[in-house]
Parts: structure tokens; sequence; C-alpha cells
């Protein structure tokens, strides 16, 4: 997930990745002065992460 501003910046609002035997998903959906965690598509994707993360296969040491 991307976010653009007129300045020209950029920010990667979400990503995947792995770190040595762990996933990372790390999102960022806005700011506390908008109401984003009331909307349905953005807890959908919460709800989504968290299960794919949580079906993962632990590594045996």
């Amino acid at each position: 997930f991307t976010e653009d501003w007129k300045g020209g910046e950029f920010f990667r609002s979400g990503c995947l990745w792995q770190l040595g035997k762990g996933l990372v998903f790390y999102y960022r959906p806005g700011d506390q002065q908008y109401p984003v965690f009331a909307n349905a598509h953005l807890l959908k994707l919460l709800e989504n992460a968290a299960v794919w993360l949580g079906n993962q296969v632990v590594a045996a040491p």
C-alpha cells in the first residue's frame, strides 16, 4: 500500500516481509483525526493479515 502527497512525498503504508524465520506485517492506516478503524474494509484487511500470520507453520529451531 502506498501514499503520496502533492509535494511529491511518498510512503509505504503497508508492507509484508520475512525476517529470519518470522513474518512481519506493517500497516499505517491513517491518523487519529480520522475514524479509520470504523472502516469495514480496513478492519477486514487487519483480520486477513492476522489470519495469514497466524496460520504459518512454526519452524523448528
